[in-house]
């Protein structure tokens, strides 16, 4: 096994919490140091007498995990002064902004290796860019450890964070909902201890649930998402992996490691009535058998395992965990 160094600049907030749950799964794979600078230059200075009595002679891989490339320019040359990596990985979260990239094409090409893109519509871009180095990932979740099958869902719709205006009022949505027999939950206080962990979140929320709500962010844009790439985020996958269905805009083009019946129930607008009405009749045929299939498609697709043993395989490395874990994922895939 390698000796694996990984730096993050992933805020810790609650936007970001799968993929700070990612990161530690890969922490945990590879018994890598882990340094947050989450963004601050003065804190990574901090780490250098800790990383420098830390690091090791040979075999070392280095991986950079980033919101978009420009966050690499911070701390990816200090980070490779001080660590000597013979394997340097830059894993772009927003990887859709590729023109970020493109600015930063030199610098990247100059210190990776290997450079992780998470959304199909950019493989051309990367492949032309970076070539065989170019690796994609697709966003996973955590299916292993808290994905399920529940039969027992007393909730009909679950909101769960940013909605378009037409779905961001709780108190009307759950009137509505009433008013068509259907249960309906709204999200958690923001900074709550539900609202903070993934744990929390999958086995109280999305496995309690028939149907979780989310948009595209091209139907429901924000000043942070992509104004024309529809992507999907772990609210999706998460959802998926606790053998819920996500009710919303679909984001058409990024739908391939979603592509089955009954993960989602696709919405032509986001006209709330209109959207209430289509998932009213839909909840009349619903059954377990749905939520045993996300669970079992999550299984075979989503989890984040399947991620790293692609990223292994890469770099020509292996993990006992997992190795371990991806056999008890086949294990239940057999049930």
């Amino acid at each position: 096994m390698s000796n694996f160094t990984i730096i993050s600049s992933i805020p810790r907030s609650v936007g970001w919490l799968p993929i700070l749950h990612m990161q530690e799964l890969l922490v945990q794979m590879t018994g890598a140091k882990f340094y947050d600078v989450s963004g601050k230059l003065k804190k990574f200075f901090s780490l250098f007498p800790k990383i420098k009595a830390e690091k090791t002679s040979s075999n070392n891989v280095l991986v950079y995990i980033a919101r978009n490339s420009s966050d690499a320019r911070s701390f990816l040359t200090l980070a490779n002064s001080v660590i000597r990596a013979d394997v340097s990985i830059l894993w772009i979260v927003d990887s859709f902004w590729t023109d970020h990239t493109l600015r930063n094409e030199n610098f990247i090409s100059n210190n990776f290796d290997f450079i992780i893109h998470m959304q199909s519509f950019d493989d051309e871009y990367y492949r032309k860019t970076f070539g065989t180095r170019s690796l994609r990932l697709d966003w996973g979740s955590d299916v292993l450890r808290f994905g399920n099958a529940n039969k027992d869902r007393p909730i009909d719709l679950l909101r769960i964070g940013r909605q378009p205006s037409s779905w961001e009022d709780d108190v009307a949505t759950e009137r509505a909902c009433l008013a068509r027999g259907l249960r309906f939950a709204g999200r958690p206080a923001m900074h709550s201890p539900e609202a903070l962990s993934i744990q929390s979140l999958m086995n109280n929320y999305y496995s309690r649930s028939k149907f979780v709500l989310a948009h595209s962010n091209v139907a429901a844009p924000a000043k942070y998402t992509h104004p024309s790439k529809a992507y999907i985020t772990g609210r999706w996958t998460d959802a998926i992996a606790c053998g819920a269905a996500v009710i919303g805009v679909p984001p058409h083009g990024d739908l391939q490691i979603i592509d089955w019946p009954e993960a989602l129930l696709p919405l032509s607008s986001l006209d709330r009535e209109k959207g209430l009405d289509l998932l009213a009749s839909k909840i009349k045929t619903w059954d377990s058998n749905s939520a045993k299939i996300n669970y079992m498609r999550a299984l075979h697709k989503l989890d984040w395992r399947w991620r790293f043993r692609t990223l292994f395989d890469a770099i020509g490395c292996n993990s006992a965990l997992l190795n371990q874990e991806i056999s008890e994922l086949y294990r239940r895939m057999e049930v």
